[in-house]
């Protein structure tokens, strides 16, 4: 586990970690991420963003972002990255996003993308392609 809730973080330490995160290549090997009650916001999270697609959380399970002023432009940005996601993060199930800033709507829009990218996975798998991209 990354354990990084509650310690002040913000956009520039994020990308700073992000920027960590990213040099390993796809050998980090964190099952859960948490960020929980930071103020990373947009910019921060279109960091994690970019980590995620770099494909180098692949055993990441969970990402907890709850409480860091992330807003409806950050939820899109996740979002997008998130749609990718069977080919990038196979393990990641959930992403919390609980008291930010960002409406009921665009968390929900996060939630359905991860769900419909895990649909895509498990249809991949059954299928026997793994969940690669082509």
């Amino acid at each position: 586990e990354l354990n990084y809730a509650g310690k002040g973080l913000d956009a520039d330490d994020t990308r700073a970690l992000a920027g960590i995160l990213g040099s390993f290549g796809k050998s980090v090997d964190f099952r859960k991420i948490d960020l929980t009650g930071n103020t990373i916001g947009n910019v921060g999270m279109a960091a994690i963003a970019e980590v995620i697609r770099s494909g180098a959380l692949m055993e990441a399970r969970e990402i907890d972002l709850t409480g860091n002023r992330i807003t409806d432009e950050g939820c899109r940005i996740l979002a997008q990255s998130l749609s990718i996601l069977p080919a990038v993060a196979p393990n990641l199930a959930l992403v919390e996003l609980a008291c930010n800033a960002a409406c009921e709507e665009a968390m929900r829009g996060v939630a359905a993308v991860l769900a419909q990218s895990r649909n895509q996975l498990q249809r991949d798998q059954e299928d026997g392609d793994g969940g690669r991209a082509d």
